[in-house]
């Protein structure tokens, strides 16, 4: 399909509208594709292969770009995972602290503890219990035993 003028045009061409439905499918894909992603609508293809070959390419560019954006995102959230995990652990314990009415100073020591031994970044919920040392296991259990 030999065209010298705009897409549109050649959509309202005569000789369009004579060739087979896979090429109507064909070019108007083609125009598709290159409208919304090259933002052009001055597109002009010597044969079908050039289309085919415009398509296959413009779909290229757009999976490499999907993929280099979810590359970036994994390395965001490589690099800042664990410190926003931190922050999520540290505001529940919180709220847990508060809604079980531990004393201040119970408070002040268990997140001190927290933020001393995982230095704002946090990796596994067990290293939590295991680091804790007995006696403030047994202050923090005494103190939820109150109630």
């Amino acid at each position: 399909l030999k065209s010298n003028s705009t897409s549109y045009s050649t959509l309202l061409n005569d000789e369009f509208w004579k060739i087979t439905n896979i090429e109507k499918y064909l070019t108007c894909f083609h125009y598709m594709i290159y409208t919304l992603f090259l933002f052009s609508s001055d597109i002009e293809e010597e044969t079908q292969i050039d289309m085919i070959i415009g398509i296959v390419f413009t779909s290229m560019g757009i999976i490499l770009d999907i993929w280099l954006l979810s590359k970036a995102y994994m390395l965001i959230r490589t690099k800042y995972g664990p410190k926003l995990q931190f922050q999520e652990i540290r505001y529940q314990m919180r709220e847990y602290m508060a809604f079980k009415r531990l004393g201040k100073s119970t408070k002040q020591r268990v997140l001190k503890f927290y933020d001393i031994s995982f230095n704002g970044e946090f990796y596994r919920k067990r290293e939590i219990n295991d680091m804790l040392q007995k006696q403030l296991k047994h202050e923090v259990a005494t103190e939820l035993n109150r109630e």
